[in-house]
C-alpha cells in the first residue's frame, strides 16, 4: 500500500526500513518520529514478516494521513534478516536507514546522516554513516574514538572494542551486493558488517540519533539467553571472521575462540572437528577451558528458564 499513487517512492534520497512482526502498537511512536524530521525526502516501506496481528489495518491507518510515502511490504515469516532483505529490493531511496518498529528518530537524524555523509571526500570507499542510539538518556555501549572516525566494522570491533547499537544509513547498492544469508530462521547480525568492512569503511559519528526500547519479548533480549539455538549461526560468525586472518589484540582473538569452542560444543562438535577448522590450534587449545565454562554456564541458565 502506497499514502499517495502519485508518490510511489521513486527518487528518494533515503529509504527508511521498518521489519516488523506483531509490533502493531508500537510502530506509531517511530511514524511520529518521521513525521517530524528535518529532512524530508524519504520513503517508509514497511517489511511485515508474516505478522498475526493488526499491522496491515495499523500502516494502511498512518499512511493514509502521512507526510511522505509509505509503502507496505507483507512476506511469509522467515526473520528478522530475510525482512530486511525483501525491503532492500523494494527500497527506492539512494540509501537505506534500517530502524527496527520500537526504536525511534530524533527530529533531525537523517538531516544529520546525510550531512555527514556529503561530508566524505572519497564516498565510494564508504558503505555507511552512523551515529550513536541512547536508552533512557545513556548512551547504548561505547562511543567511537572521536567525534567523526573513519574505520570498518572489523577494526571497530574486534580491535578497537566499540560496541552497542548504533543507527545509521547504508548504501543500497552495497546492501544489494552483500544481502543477508538466508539459511534459517536466524542470521548473526554482525555477518553482513564483516563481509562488507573487506570492501567498504564506515564513517561513525558521536552524535545521538535514535531511541531505544528493549522490550522483554525484542529479539536483542532473546538473542541473550538461546545460546544452544543460536549457536549455529554464531558459529559460523566465528569461523568467518578468524577465517580473515586481520590482526587482533590478543584478548579480543582468545574471546572469539572461547566462543568458537562454546557454540562448538552448543552444535555437538568435537574438539578435533574444531581443530579442522580453524587457522590457528594453538589458540583454540589455550581456549577450551574459557569455552567449555561457558558452555557448561549457558546449559545450566537454560536449565533454570
Amino acid at each position: 500500500m502506497v499514502n499517495d499513487p502519485q508518490a510511489s517512492g521513486e527518487g528518494v534520497h533515503i529509504t527508511v526500513l521498518t521489519p516488523t512482526y506483531n509490533r502493531a502498537d508500537k510502530l506509531g511512536r517511530l511514524y511520529e518520529s518521521l513525521c517530524a524530521q528535518t529532512f524530508r525526502d524519504f520513503e517508509w516501506v514497511v517489511v511485515d514478516d508474516g505478522s498475526a496481528d493488526a499491522t496491515a489495518e495499523v500502516v494502511a491507518g498512518l499512511a493514509a494521513g502521512a507526510p511522505f510515502p509509505v509503502r507496505y511490504v507483507r512476506k511469509q515469516n522467515g526473520g528478522r534478516h530475510t525482512a530486511i532483505n525483501a525491503g532492500v529490493r523494494e527500497a527506492a531511496g539512494t540509501f537505506c536507514a534500517v530502524i527496527d518498529d520500537d526504536d525511534w528518530y530524533r527530529p533531525n537524524a537523517l538531516e544529520r546522516l546525510k550531512f555527514h555523509w556529503d561530508a566524505i571526500p572519497d564516498p565510494d570507499r564508504f558503505a555507511e554513516v552512523q551515529g550513536l542510539c541512547e536508552e533512557d538518556g545513556a548512551i547504548i555501549g561505547t562511543a567511537y574514538p572521536v567525534d567523526v572516525f573513519d574505520s570498518d566494522y572489523y577494526e571497530l570491533t574486534h580491535v578497537l572494542g566499540v560496541w552497542g547499537d548504533k543507527i545509521g544509513m547504508i548504501r543500497t547498492d552495497v546492501l544489494r551486493e552483500f544481502p543477508f544469508p538466508e539459511l534459517g530462521s536466524y542470521v548473526e547480525p554482525r555477518m553482513l558488517w564483516l563481509r562488507m568492512s573487506a570492501l567498504y569503511r564506515i564513517r561513525g559519528v558521536n552524535e545521538v540519533l535514535a531511541g531505544k526500547e528493549y522490550l522483554p519479548d525484542g529479539v536483542t533480549k532473546s538473542l541473550h539467553s538461546q545460546h544452544e539455538r543460536l549457536a549455529g549461526a554464531r558459529l559460523a560468525y566465528y569461523e568467518e571472521l578468524l577465517a580473515m586472518r586481520r590482526p587482533m589484540p590478543t584478548r579480543a582473538r582468545y574471546k572469539t575462540y572461547a566462543n568458537l569452542v562454546r557454540t562448538s560444543l552448543h552444535e555437538h562438535r568435537s574438539f578435533r572437528a574444531q581443530a579442522g577448522a580453524v587457522p590457528a590450534r594453538g589458540w583454540l587449545a589455550a581456549a577450551i577451558p574459557a569455552g567449555v565454562v561457558l558452555y557448561r554456564r549457558d546449559r545450566h541458565r537454560a536449565a533454570k528458564v
